[in-house]
C-alpha cells in the first residue's frame, strides 16, 4: 500500500486511542484500523511496520496477540515467503461479542468464589453481590442471542448496500 495520507494516519491513530480507552494496546488498535483500510486487505509485518512507522518487533508481537484473539489471521500469498495477515473473516466482528461473553462468564466464576469467601459478613457480601449482579446482567446482555441479533442486523444492512438503487 502506498504511504498513508494524513487523513488515513489520523483514522488509524483514532483506532489506536479507541482500543486503548477500552483497555487494549494502542498498537493493536492501530493495526486493526490499518487492516480495515489497507490495499490489498492482507499485509506483511514489514508493510504494516513501514506504514505505521513502528518497529517490526512490535508489529510481530501484537499481530500474534491479535491472532490468538481471533481478530487477525495469517493468509498464504502465492510466490511469497513472507507471512501475510488480514482481519479474520475479512472483518467479522461477532468474535468480539463471543470473546466478551466468555470474559464475563469467567468474571462470574470469580464473583462466585468471592461470595463463598466472604460468607455471611453483610458488609463484604453486599459489595461482592453487587459485583456478581453486575456480571450476571452483562452476561445476559452479551448473550448468544445478541450475536444472533447482530448477524441478522448485519445481513440486513449488507443486503441494503448491495441492492440496486
Amino acid at each position: 500500500m502506498p504511504e498513508l495520507s494524513i487523513a488515513e494516519r489520523e483514522l488509524v491513530g483514532r483506532f489506536g486511542v479507541f482500543v486503548e480507552m477500552s483497555g487494549g494496546q494502542r498498537i493493536a488498535g492501530m493495526l486493526v484500523g490499518y487492516l480495515l483500510i489497507c490495499k490489498p486487505e492482507h499485509q506483511s509485518i514489514t508493510e504494516m511496520a513501514d506504514a505505521l512507522a513502528i518497529s517490526k518487533a512490535s508489529v510481530s508481537t501484537v499481530i500474534r496477540q491479535l491472532q490468538q484473539g481471533l481478530k487477525v489471521e495469517r493468509v498464504p500469498v502465492p510466490d511469497s515467503r513472507q507471512h501475510y495477515y488480514r482481519l479474520a473473516g475479512g472483518g467479522d466482528w461477532t468474535e468480539i461479542l463471543r470473546t466478551r461473553w466468555k470474559f464475563l462468564n469467567a468474571g462470574r466464576d470469580v464473583a462466585a468464589a468471592g461470595l463463598r469467601l466472604v460468607g455471611d459478613d453483610p458488609d463484604r457480601r453486599e459489595r461482592m453481590q453487587e459485583f456478581a449482579d453486575f456480571l450476571d446482567f452483562l452476561v445476559e446482555e452479551f448473550s448468544p442471542e445478541l450475536v444472533s441479533r447482530w448477524e441478522t442486523y448485519r445481513n440486513k444492512r449488507t443486503a441494503e448496500r448491495e441492492a440496486p438503487r
